[in-house]
């Protein structure tokens, strides 16, 4: 029980990194398409 509530937990804080990731990714990929407009 408590080490499928750990694999659990550690696939959440996971998840969110990835998400976080895929954010500033994103934010990259806008600030360089203003760029190139430039």
């Amino acid at each position: 029980m408590g080490k499928d509530r750990k694999i659990s937990e550690w696939n959440l804080t996971k998840q969110q990194k990835q998400s976080n990731q895929e954010r500033q990714i994103q934010k990259k990929k806008l600030t360089n398409q203003h760029c190139s407009h430039k």
